[in-house]
């Protein structure tokens, strides 16, 4: 191929003629004047051999010449009056009347032009827009996982490396001056590409760590070993009902193990607002109450710097505090308090990777006042180290602008602070998520007969601004209320009323159902959208073992291991919930579902719920999460260690566990085949394992004598013995 490459990289020179023949489309054949129907030489070739070679054509072709005249001679002119004969007859339609290609006319134009219509449908899904106009990160269509670098950038320079590849060929193997011949050894290039891309999975069996590749061939590994090594492998019923089949959970897990992360969020707020309200008992205030209460208002700041757009005013650094200023001091306006609260950006974060996620590309600043804006604001907040320092920045800025205003009090969460003009205080929660409705409980503690209103347009917020009302801690006379929503879609929202919408004990299972169905972190079930699992929720009794079980997630720590190869009791009913939301049949153990859903829909990979060794990992997940958002009470939670809760360090990066089961039986994880090409002996692995020989071993179509016998013949011998 190289030899070939190099000849016609040279044809301009070596033979003009044969260059301009092909340049002026001389390597094509037409047989009508219909566009986009010409052939090329040797396909028309073919064609004309196969007419040559009917009835009383020719059959083989003969060494003699005088023969050969004859069939030269003749064939064309028997194959003419052939087609004089067959033109006698009436056609149904005529082909040959065409004036257009077929693909262009009739059904297959309308089918192409709709196929077209899904795929772009489909690419601008997977790739969040049109890739050819915005710039996405580079992805697998199937699978949606993202390729890493070093794959990429073979991936999408394979041309220019090829290139520069042949020039070193021609350099140094055909040229007069080369000092290495031809045949001498090359070293393959081995670019990536999306086929192998991917890294192998490392899998512990035993003493042996077995390394494979997210691939779907291990239900065919197991169907072959179940047809020559049953006694090795379970029924397919049960290993279906048991085993991924999958080196990761792929209900749960991308192809590159990552967790998938919702992008339906909202599902949950809307879910929220559109229960049915119930009526709500009345307070009677006395004379003492008849005042209006002070007001407080909890911003989520970078929520807000997020809004901002950038306009012709901002040319440098110092105008972005300036305005960030002007947009708070206006949202303050009627009130007597404002709380202002930022993130934390920590390195080593579970939240980090949905930022990087969402951020296509991530560049660092080194910020200060006097830095020019030449860059838009959505890339200044690309990276969580920037945004670090913008926080200290502007939370200072807000501080000294508020300290001369009057009959007003202002709070700035920032970093690991809580600071006032003359307050300061330590915290250690990560985000504002806890941190804003553990400032509402601060707000209450200084006064109690207040109306509180949160500014956020997070739906982490409001599911746990849901559990404050119905655990007794927002006190008899405090008003609560979720501003959100983006102009003309503003609205606020009672979070007493709905929490009496819900039901008390529906609204304190929000938190243990979104982060189980999938939150900030991940968690998202594939093919299974949120509105689907907060709709199946929202129909349970409050008395419904599955709202108890949702409720005390996040109350403390789970088993970690299954028990007798199930769930732990405390969970257990999240398995039924499972099964309600995935089938309406009434199954309500996994396994039985699964092999169902396999049996009857044809259904497997991501379509399948999660193995119960999947889902526990999943829960304990949720579990600790759950945990960490209810720490809100607190202003420095201690929480148990993430190693400790469904997920593992590799290489200073929480990933999460997989699953506590192997991927497939151990049987299709080890598959011993051999190599034997003169058949199998003492040599074999086969034959030294003690097992028959499979239709993967070198030997099976060899007449091998390592074979399964038949079960018949097994009885037979038992019975002589």
């Amino acid at each position: 191929m190289p030899l070939h490459l190099a000849q016609m990289s040279a044809l301009e020179q070596d033979d003009p003629a044969t260059w301009d023949a092909l340049k002026s489309g001389e390597f094509v054949v037409a047989e009508s004047e219909v566009p986009f129907t010409q052939l090329f030489t040797d396909q028309t070739l073919e064609q004309e051999i196969k007419m040559l070679k009917r009835h009383g054509g020719m059959v083989g072709l003969s060494q003699d010449e005088a023969a050969l005249d004859r069939l030269v001679t003749i064939t064309p002119h028997l194959t003419h009056l052939v087609k004089q004969f067959l033109n006698t007859f009436h056609k149904a339609s005529r082909s040959t009347d065409r004036s257009e290609h077929y693909q262009l006319s009739g059904t297959v134009a309308i089918r192409l032009r709709a196929n077209a219509v899904m795929l772009r449908q489909s690419i601008e899904l997977h790739c969040e827009g049109n890739p050819f106009t915005k710039k996405t990160p580079l992805k697998n269509i199937v699978s949606s996982a993202l390729v890493q670098d070093d794959a990429k950038n073979d991936i999408l320079h394979y041309q220019e490396k090829g290139e520069k590849r042949l020039q070193e060929f021609i350099q140094d193997r055909l040229l007069s001056s080369s000092e290495l011949s031809v045949w001498d050894p090359m070293k393959k290039l081995k670019l990536k590409t999306f086929l192998n891309w991917m890294e192998k999975s490392k899998i512990r069996v035993g003493d042996k760590v077995i390394k494979l590749r997210e691939e779907r061939q291990l239900l065919g590994r197991f169907l072959i070993i179940q047809g020559s090594r049953p006694e090795l492998v379970p029924k397919l019923e049960k290993t279906i009902g048991e085993y991924e089949m999958s080196v990761v959970p792929r209900s749960l897990c991308a192809v590159d193990g990552s967790l998938y992360i919702p992008a339906d969020k909202a599902s949950m707020v809307h879910a929220i607002e559109g229960a049915k309200a119930q009526t709500i008992p009345s307070v009677t205030q006395n004379d003492a109450t008849q005042t209006q209460p002070p007001k407080v208002l909890i911003i989520d700041a970078m929520a807000v710097l997020q809004s901002m757009k950038k306009t012709s005013t901002m040319r440098k650094l110092s105008n972005l505090p300036e305005e960030f200023i002007k947009r708070i001091a206006f949202m303050m306006i009627g009130y007597s308090e404002g709380r202002v609260v930022f993130d934390r950006y920590q390195d080593q974060s579970l939240k980090s990777k949905t930022r990087q996620k969402r951020a296509v590309t991530s560049t660092e600043f080194k910020v200060h006042l006097q830095m020019k804006l030449t860059m838009s604001l959505k890339e200044l907040l690309s990276s969580s180290k920037t945004k670090s320092s913008l926080t200290a920045m502007f939370a200072e800025a807000l501080l000294q602008h508020f300290s001369s205003t009057n009959n007003f009090k202002l709070f700035v969460v920032y970093d690991t602070k809580i600071k006032s003009y003359d307050f300061e205080e330590n915290h250690t929660h990560e985000e504002a998520d806890t941190l804003i409705p553990h400032q509402v409980l601060a707000s209450i503690a200084e006064n109690d007969w207040c109306e509180v209103c949160v500014w956020s347009p997070d739906t982490d917020v409001l599911t746990i601004l849901m559990d404050l009302a119905p655990r007794g801690r927002l006190g008899f006379q405090t008003c609560l209320k979720l501003l959100t929503g983006k102009t003309t879609k503003s609205r606020e929202i009672d979070v007493v009323e709905r929490v009496h919408a819900i039901g008390s004990l529906k609204s304190q299972g929000l938190i243990g159902l979104h982060n189980f169905t999938g939150a900030d972190w991940g968690g998202k079930f594939v093919g299974i959208s949120k509105k689907t699992w907060v709709g199946a929720y929202m129909k349970l009794d409050e008395s419904d073992p599955i709202v108890t079980c949702l409720r005390q997630l996040g109350d403390g720590i789970i088993p970690t291991e299954l028990v007798d190869d199930d769930l732990p009791p405390q969970i257990k009913d999240l398995e039924r919930f499972v099964c309600q939301v995935y089938s309406s049949t009434g199954e309500t153990n996994l396994p039985a579902l699964r092999w169902q859903l396999f049996r009857s829909k044809n259904l497997e990979g991501e379509m399948l719920p999660p193995t119960r060794a999947a889902l526990l990992p999943h829960i304990t997940r949720a579990n600790y999460i759950a945990m960490r958002d209810k720490s809100y009470v607190t202003r420095c939670p201690d929480l148990p260690a993430i190693q400790q809760n469904g997920w593992r360090l590799d290489k200073g990066v929480y990933v999460p566990v997989q699953s506590l089961a192997l991927p497939a039986p151990r049987a299709v994880i080890e598959l011993t085949k051999c190599g034997c090409k003169t058949g199998c002996t003492s040599k074999c692995s086969c034959v030294n394992n003690g097992l028959p020989c499979t239709p993967l071993c070198k030997c099976y179509d060899r007449n091998c004598t390592n074979v399964t016998r038949d079960t018949h013949d097994s009885l037979a011998d038992e019975d002589d013995e």
